[in-house]
This record gives C-alpha cells, structure tokens and sequence, in this order.
C-alpha cells in the first residue's frame, strides 16, 4: 500500500532526543509496516533515510515542519525530558492547538510537566496500547490500516527498545520496586523534587525516604541531577547523603532537568559524572529517577 502525495509532504514527525535512535527506528518500521507510509512523508531527524535535507537551515526547517506535519509523535523518555529542543517543539505544537501524540517509554504519565501532562499518552512498552496507537493515526490520517499480520511483528521490537529507554530496566522510573537478596522489598520515594535549571550556582532542596530498609544506618544515599550529564551531588568532595533511622534523606542540590537517587553500600564509590545511572547491583541497592518539577506552584 503506498500514498501518493506530494515529496515536500511530511505526514509524521517524531520528535524525540537523538539517544533515543534505535526506539525511534523501530516506530518508524511499525508505522511503515502498518499504514504504508512512504520514507519522505516521515521527519525522524536522528535516524538514516529520515533526515533533515541537506544545507537548510536546521532550527528553521524543524520549526516550519514541525507546524505543518499532519500528526506529531513525542517520544517521551528520560533523553527527552531533559532536551530543551524536544519540548521547544512539542510546546509550539501544543501552543497551536495542533495534534500531538505522547508516546511513553522509561518513564510514567505522572512525569509529563506542562502542556503534555494534559495529554492523554500511550506506552511504547503495551502491545495494546501500541495496536491503538496506529489504529488512530490510521483515522487521523484518514488512511487505510493494513492488517495486523503485516505489521504485528513490529511491535515486540519496539516494547524492546522501550525497556532499553532506561538503562535496561522496563520498570516505572519514578517508584522502582528493588529485587536484590539484601533489601528485596526497598524502595524509593520522593517527596521533594527541584524545579529544572542548569549552572554551578543554581540550588535546590531534595528530598526523599528510602521504603522497607530493614537497617537503614547500614547504607547511604548518592544523588545525581542531570544536564549533559549526571553530576554527583551535592559536590564531588561530598557525593554522599546520609540516611537516618526511619530511611529519609535530605540535601541541597545543583539544578538539572532530572535527579536520580541511589541507595548505596557504604563501601561504594560513586563516579563524579555518568552518562547513564548505574543499576542495581555491584554496591547499588536501589535507584530511581524523576523529572524535575514543573508545577505551578513552589513545593513547599
């Protein structure tokens, strides 16, 4: 099944965060797979085949295409909760009353801030939510569905890249429930998170408890904010945050567009900067991740 429209047409343009390639690579195969649309007619920016033109000018045309496309799909993960390009484009979208279409993998609904916590979102990492996704845009794009049996070997492969969003992990990114023979019933809570920001001189409070630590003195917190990176925090010469006899932490952080949270063996030694946290095991009893805070009003 093809679509015969003009080359200069772009039907679907999934915004999403370039560390994010192989999840985008394998929406595309679905979409392809399942409505037939033609390479030209999808603006996937990281991906071979689905580039930006050769020499334009980038900013100008993702601003121009990103109002003219029919339907744009938001990959929404950690990468792209903390790109500032993916929300630009996604809050212009949004700002024109244009369609735009959540899709979630690593994170939970919970962590969509602004304009797209209104938004009702798909997972990446349900089959049936992933059948109702193309289904809809078949309707929105007024084309015809191709049978599930041409498309439906598609879909475990992007539930597989989904579960790869996040360091390996398929679990929900805000309250991950811990298996470790030491502590298998941890978990971590956030009760304060800071507001996004950037720079050595930004500051906020973060603060949390650490559930179903049998001996909480026995171990330690390391937190994380994300830019670039994540960097320790609060300070590399001060990587640790102490917990105390009912599991709740406290400390001042630098700003970033996520925080993360390690439960950690005293004997651990935690990297100054990552570009991706570490998972359980090896020292790590516990981790989790959150976007930064985007409410309307301070927390208090």
């Amino acid at each position: 099944m093809t679509i015969a429209t003009s080359k200069s047409s772009i039907l679907v343009l999934i915004s999403h965060s370039s560390r994010d390639e192989e999840l985008a690579l394998s929406l595309i195969e679905l979409l392809r797979a399942a409505l037939g649309l033609l390479p030209h007619q999808i603006r996937c920016s990281s991906v071979d085949g689905y580039r930006l033109p050769v020499g334009v000018n980038t900013e100008a045309q993702l601003r121009g295409e990103v109002n003219a496309a029919k339907i744009v799909i938001g990959l929404m993960t950690p990468h792209s909760l903390a790109s500032p390009y993916v929300l630009f484009e996604l809050g212009a979208r949004w700002g024109r009353g244009l369609r735009t279409v959540p899709l979630l993998a690593g994170i939970g609904p919970d962590e969509l801030r602004g304009p797209l916590s209104g938004m009702n979102a798909m997972s990446s990492e349900s089959e049936p939510q992933l059948h109702q996704l193309v289904e809809d845009i078949a309707k929105l794009l007024a084309l015809p569905l191709e049978s599930p049996a041409a498309y439906s070997r598609y879909i475990p492969q992007v539930i597989a890249k989904s579960r790869l969003a996040l360091g390996n992990e398929p679990q929900s990114t805000t309250q991950q429930l811990l298996h470790t023979k030491e502590e298998p019933r941890a978990r971590i809570h956030f009760s304060r998170v800071p507001v996004p920001g950037a720079g050595p001189k930004s500051r906020g409070r973060f603060i949390g408890t650490v559930i179903g630590l049998s001996h909480p003195e026995k171990y330690k917190i390391v937190l994380y904010a994300l830019t670039d990176k994540w960097y320790v925090q609060p300070l590399a010469s001060a990587s640790f945050t102490k917990l105390d006899g009912g599991g709740n932490w406290e400390s001042w952080t630098h700003l970033g567009f996520r925080y993360g949270a390690l439960v950690v063996s005293k004997t651990f030694k935690p990297a100054v900067t990552l570009d991706s946290l570490p998972d359980v095991g090896g020292g790590v009893i516990a981790k989790s991740e959150v976007a930064a805070y985007e409410g309307p009003n301070p927390l208090p």
